[in-house]
Parts: structure tokens; C-alpha cells; sequence
């Protein structure tokens, strides 16, 4: 199986799907799923900078363009109002102190109700004070640029976030 499984990622790196000796039995599942995790590897990579930015976005209390950002389809059925008041209440205060995203994050599938996939970060900032906050936002790749499923702030994820204050 060790084998199979590096002779899939050699052929993914170097492109060469169709050489794979037949000799190693269906590998197509295999390859269908390292294909799934490199274009998630890549989506993760254009998320960075919009995170960073969104981080920002809270950190200023900017709410027009924090309601800009928001994936319009995810949150409707909640008024203008009650999502502003969720982020004042939560995010605004997580947020208050923010200087930059911590250098770390595990990334899952964020699968929408109509079927659309983005993707989950479980993530952590690093405030003016030094310390390291954990947080999770989804992200997802729309026809008008990426956008914020969701986020949660201050609470660590088991498996997500590694042991590290304050997630130990």
C-alpha cells in the first residue's frame, strides 16, 4: 500500500497520471482524491491574504464591508442588524487587538446545504499583546470573489487546532 500510495504522489507532482504501471491495480481513486486535496492546497493559498484582510476588516469595526464579504446565500434569513450584532458581540471584540495571522492552519471541506464546497481554516491570531487566539472561518470561491461562510472565534477545535495555549 506504501508503495501504491508513493507512486500516486510521485505521478501527481510530476503530472504523469497515465504511466502508472496497471501492474499496481485501480489507482484511481487514489488519484482522484490527491487531485481533491492539491486543488484545496491551492484554494487554501488564495484564502490567506482575503483572511488577513477580513481580520482587518473586524479589528476596524469596518460593518459595510464585513456585510461585503459575507457569502450573501449563507445568511439569509438573518437581518442586517442581527448579523452586526453577532459581530459586535463576538468578533469585533476577538478581533480588537489583532496584529496578524499565526503562521499555522488545517484546512477541512466547508460543504454549503445547495451543494456549493468551500473551505473550512482553523486557524489562530496573534494580537498586540503577543498572544495566540484560535479561531475557524469558511471561505468559498463565488462568482463575485471570495467570500466568508462563516466564522468562530476563541474556541479551539480538537484535532484542528494543535496543543498550544490556549488550546491545551
Amino acid at each position: 500500500m506504501f508503495r501504491q500510495q508513493l507512486i500516486v504522489a510521485i505521478a501527481t507532482i510530476i503530472g504523469l497520471f497515465s504511466i502508472i504501471p496497471v501492474a499496481y491495480g485501480d489507482l484511481s481513486a487514489e488519484i482522484k482524491m490527491m487531485k481533491a486535496e492539491m486543488k484545496m492546497m491551492k484554494s487554501a493559498d488564495k484564502h490567506g491574504a482575503f483572511i488577513d484582510n477580513f481580520a482587518q476588516l473586524a479589528r476596524d469595526k469596518k460593518e459595510s464591508e464585513i456585510l461585503a464579504a459575507l457569502d450573501q446565500a449563507s445568511i439569509k434569513g438573518a437581518s442586517q442588524e442581527q448579523i452586526l450584532e453577532a459581530f459586535r458581540k463576538d468578533v469585533f471584540p476577538f478581533f480588537a487587538q489583532y496584529q496578524k495571522i499565526k503562521p499555522y492552519e488545517q484546512i477541512t471541506k466547508a460543504q454549503v446545504a445547495d451543494g456549493r464546497v468551500g473551505l473550512w481554516h482553523y486557524t489562530y491570531i496573534v494580537d498586540s499583546d503577543g498572544n495566540t487566539k484560535p479561531f475557524q472561518i469558511a471561505v468559498i470561491d463565488t462568482d463575485s470573489g471570495l467570500k466568508v461562510l462563516g466564522i468562530l472565534v476563541g474556541q479551539c477545535v480538537k484535532g484542528r487546532h494543535p496543543a498550544i495555549p490556549p488550546c491545551q
